[in-house]
């Protein structure tokens, strides 16, 4: 059965209306690892990226190959060597941070996002556990969280090396695995990542659907800072980083809804038995809901027939 991106939206606004600050907190510093690590790098690199690019761009201007008779043979040696410069003249102490950086955002972060969407799953259910609990309510499941993102990580990319959309339908099959430890922490890791294969079973293109919703916000978050570049650019970044919080922390309260709809009994009914409500107090036609509540019985009793 698929539902519309909106029931799960809708949900997540209500979810969060009255607590984006605590939500935007717990979004930002579940991800400050991540964050920092990226930064660093963007300045670390800030001479060798654009180096990068011109390269890879003359590169693809010379089918022929690099050879002493190419157009570009002398522009890509001189690129070569510029590039080569700019990576030696950054000493090797900083690269070691670097690396360090990177390794510390890829071993830490997994637990924090499953403390965020044990957050969002509470948060959905109406419950305020705050910013501190909200952030370390699953520090102790450290290691079974590394190892459930080891896992699917490894899936995932073993999926895509057939071709990218088995990939894509591996990454939208384990979707939910985090949720499900999340939720409980009983669970272990291949435990988590069977539960969220049973309950996506029928509902991946729902998801798929609902991340290809939030397009439509990143593309308004780029015009923005292109914008705003001209003008400040350290305006242009920070406006462009706020927005992009919001949206992630949009995203996590809908996913975390989703979640909640496919993972419990009669979940997709209070959606949009919900939904219903909420037309009806706005004073808009229902009618659209009765083809689904009618679909969902037939389901349900095609489901009783077969059992």
């Amino acid at each position: 059965m698929m539902l519309g991106s909106f029931f799960f939206k809708h949900k997540a606004r209500q979810a969060l209306k009255g607590n984006w600050q605590t939500a935007l907190l717990v979004t930002f510093f579940s991800g400050i690892f991540l964050t920092v690590a990226q930064v660093a790098q963007s300045v670390t690199m800030q001479d060798i990226n654009p180096l990068m690019s011109s390269l890879s761009m003359t590169l693809g201007a010379m089918p022929e190959g690099l050879t002493p008779e190419s157009a570009h043979y002398h522009e890509v040696l001189d690129l070569y060597r510029r590039l080569y410069a700019a990576v030696t003249s950054v000493p090797q102490s900083t690269w070691a941070l670097l690396l360090g950086g990177n390794l510390l955002a890829l071993i830490v972060t997994p637990v924090l996002n499953v403390s965020l969407s044990h957050y969002f799953i509470r948060r959905i259910d109406g419950e305020d556990i705050g910013f501190v609990s909200g952030l370390t309510a699953r520090l102790n499941l450290f290691f079974r969280s590394l190892w459930l993102y080891v896992i699917m990580a490894v899936k995932i990319f073993l999926w895509s090396l057939l071709f990218i959309i088995p990939g894509i339908i591996a990454a939208l099959r384990y979707s939910m695995a985090a949720f499900y430890l999340a939720e409980d922490p009983s669970l272990t890791a291949r435990q988590a990542i069977r539960k969220s294969k049973d309950s996506m079973q029928h509902m991946k293109m729902s998801y798929f659907m609902l991340q290809l919703s939030f397009i439509g916000w990143n593309l308004l978050i780029s015009l923005v800072q292109m914008f705003l570049l001209d003008m400040n650019p350290v305006i242009s970044l920070v406006v462009a980083q706020f927005l992009s919080l919001a949206v992630s922390t949009y995203m996590n309260a809908s996913c975390a809804a989703f979640y909640c709809a496919v993972s419990r009994p009669g979940g997709m009914e209070g959606l949009v038995r919900d939904a219903r409500s909420h037309f009806h107090e706005m004073g808009m036609d229902e009618s659209p809901f009765d083809e689904i509540e009618e679909n969902m019985n037939d389901q349900s009793n095609d489901g009783d027939d077969k059992q």
